[in-house]
Formats: C-alpha cells, sequence, structure tokens
C-alpha cells in the first residue's frame, strides 16, 4: 500500500430499504471516480447489498439485519434471536472492522452513534486513532420540533461535539434548512457543509432557481418506503 493510499469507511443506517445503502454507494463511486488510490468499505444490514455492481476499491461488510416495526421500534430481520442480542453481535463486527481497517475517514449515515448506539465502540477507537469522523445528514429529516426532541433524547449535538469533524448535509441550504430550531452553537454551524444533493455521478448538479415562486418536491421513498 503506498503511503498516501487513504481508506473510507461508509456506515449505512438502517437496513429495510434502499435509501440509507444507495446513499453510502453513490458516495462511494464517486469518491473512486475522483481518486483511484482509495480502499472504501461500507457496513450495512442491508440483505441486497450484495447485488450491487461495486467499483474497484470498495467492496462490504454484511451485520445482521433489522427491520423497523413503529416509531423508533425495531425487531431482528432473519435471525431468530433477542434484538438485543443482535445489537450486541452488529456492535462488535461494527468496532472489529474500524478497528482492523483502521479508516482514516469515518463516514457515519444519519445516526451519529448508530442504531441503538452501535457505532460507540467504533467511534472511541478512530476518535483514539484521530480518524476524521463525519456525519451524513439528508436534507429534511423530520418537522424542527420533533427533530429537537429526538437528538435531546439521543444527546445527538453532544455526540456530534465530541467526536465529528464536520456534518454534510446531502441537499442545498437554500432550498431547506435542516438543522433549524435546534439552536446550535456557533462550533457546531461550523461543522456545517451542504455538499448538494445524491444521485448517479453523471447526473447534473441542481442550481438555485431564481424563479420567485414556491415549488414543490414529492418522492415515494428510496426502498421499501416507496411500495
Amino acid at each position: 500500500m503506498r503511503k498516501n493510499h487513504t481508506k473510507i469507511l461508509l456506515y449505512s443506517h438502517d437496513t429495510y430499504g434502499l435509501g440509507h445503502l444507495r446513499r453510502c454507494y453513490n458516495i462511494a463511486k464517486a469518491i473512486v471516480a475522483y481518486n483511484q488510490d482509495v480502499s472504501i468499505l461500507i457496513i450495512t444490514g442491508s440483505r441486497v447489498a450484495g447485488l450491487f455492481e461495486y467499483p474497484n476499491n470498495v467492496d462490504f461488510v454484511k451485520i445482521p439485519g433489522v427491520v423497523k416495526t413503529g416509531k423508533n421500534q425495531y425487531a431482528t430481520q432473519s435471525l431468530n434471536v433477542h434484538f438485543a442480542e443482535v445489537i450486541k453481535i452488529r456492535h462488535k463486527i461494527i468496532t472489529s472492522v474500524a478497528k482492523e481497517f483502521k479508516p482514516h475517514i469515518f463516514i457515519v449515515d444519519k445516526e451519529a452513534l448508530g442504531l441503538c448506539n452501535e457505532l460507540l465502540g467504533a467511534l472511541e477507537y478512530l476518535k483514539s486513532i484521530k480518524s476524521k469522523i463525519i456525519l451524513g445528514l439528508r436534507d429534511i429529516l423530520d418537522s424542527p420540533d420533533v427533530l429537537s426532541e429526538e437528538w435531546r433524547k439521543k444527546k445527538t449535538i453532544e455526540t456530534i461535539s465530541y467526536y465529528y469533524k464536520q456534518i454534510y448535509i446531502y441537499g442545498r441550504s437554500f432550498f431547506y434548512n435542516t438543522l433549524q430550531g435546534l439552536n446550535l452553537d456557533a462550533n457546531l454551524q461550523k461543522l456545517i457543509t451542504y455538499v448538494g444533493y445524491m444521485g448517479p455521478i453523471d447526473t447534473p448538479p441542481i442550481q438555485e432557481d431564481t424563479k420567485k415562486s414556491p415549488y414543490y418536491l414529492v418522492t415515494s421513498g428510496g426502498g421499501q418506503d416507496g411500495n
């Protein structure tokens, strides 16, 4: 391995649909298209992860899957074991991958501590070796009051302040203020970068519309939610 070779670890939150995995997949493809001197691993619980055609230098690690059964409620997807046991297995696999792979960059999808805090071991280790830890967020998460309460319960702001170096928002600030209502301090505001909408690497970027009339975007979901 060359001295400047970069290793990147991506964590795909959730395992039910395709949205989270596809976003990580598109990020990996874009990085490899820009720079071949990388190795990228995607951690995912998706059953269909193996159906994607990965470019050179990109691979994935499958962890046991879960399904969402209600608001903030999950169950095991395939294994006939308790959900808590599956989370322990996922936590151990993720931590082990982080320690063996030793990524220079760790990009976390949506949940700062992962599902049921399963990223805690990996975050502790990667912080100790000074990996750059990045939180990636889709542009619309929830209404400001719901998001504020959810982040308060999960101690998300404290987690970001302690572990994370940057927050990438996959959208445009002129379209939607993703973290409105959270009253983030100046230090956290400095971490935020709107990087544009994710899609195939040959898709033209969305530019700010100069029209003053409002417009609406409706989608049916990236995976199971759209069925």
